[in-house]
């Protein structure tokens, strides 16, 4: 093997999949920050704070992956496909390329998806965890989402189905009521929600949190009872994230 095969073999290519953490600049951690220094290569999402972006070096190249897919298509998977393939692509030719992705990467963030194509094609990737929105919210609130005998469950679940399934992924009925539930992406869906909430028995005046814009510094707060939903859900703007259960009573309490 002539030395020039050789160090093209010997070259690594890896993508490296960061959470951003939700809107705030400051929640990225650490190691994300010293990954994205190294980079030749950015996929970022659109709600990615572009104050991170800052730590990428001037010669990188910067992609907004909602240049390359539609996030409004009906047909995301055909759109996330298109995604796949442009993260193949680069990671084929830079030897670091970064996925940026809002929030955690592992919570509704279509990883599995990329990471697949990834295995697929034989490319090394790592994994580093953000500050997902859930956490952001609550801290913004001034809540924790579980308590002892009030909430010892935590389900993250998501607020936006498949637009062209027939039927809900979600049972509503298998939800627990002694938990905090937290619906991701959910401005469509606010008042059904809360309408097959009650409809399972989960009592009217349980109380709820809409946080819009989470970690931005134009957060913002509305809180009420599951019976006072359609009331709230006005002029609501994604992105947005719901918090229902009774650890949120103190926050409608002293609203």
């Amino acid at each position: 093997m002539n030395s020039s095969n050789y160090s093209k073999r010997s070259i690594k290519h890896k993508v490296y999949i960061i959470g951003a953490g939700p809107g705030d600049p400051e929640l990225i951690t650490l190691k994300g920050i010293n990954t994205l220094k190294k980079s030749e290569c950015v996929i970022y999402d659109y709600l990615v704070n572009r104050d991170i972006l800052k730590y990428v070096p001037i010669t990188a190249e910067l992609i907004n992956a909602d240049k390359v897919r539609n996030r409004f298509s009906d047909n995301f998977t055909k759109e996330q496909d298109k995604l796949n393939d442009l993260i193949v692509k680069k990671a084929k030719k830079c030897k670091i390329i970064i996925r940026l992705k809002n929030g955690d990467p592992v919570i509704f963030g279509r990883l599995n998806e990329e990471i697949e194509a990834l295995i697929k094609n034989k490319i090394d990737f790592e994994i580093i965890p953000g500050i997902t929105a859930a956490s952001s919210a609550a801290a913004f609130l001034k809540v924790g989402l579980t308590k002892t005998k009030i909430a010892p469950i935590v389900s993250f679940i998501t607020g936006h189905e498949n637009p062209l399934a027939k039927n809900s992924e979600i049972d509503f009925s298998k939800l627990p009521k002694k938990s905090t539930l937290v619906f991701y992406m959910a401005v469509k869906n606010l008042n059904n929600i809360a309408t097959e909430l009650i409809k399972e028995g989960w009592e009217k005046n349980t109380p709820f949190a809409i946080v819009e814009n989470v970690g931005f510094q134009y957060e913002n707060k509305r809180v009420g009872r599951l019976k006072d939903m359609k009331k709230l859900f006005f002029n609501i703007k994604p992105p947005v994230i719901l918090l229902v259960g009774d650890v949120l009573n103190y926050v409608v309490k002293k609203k």
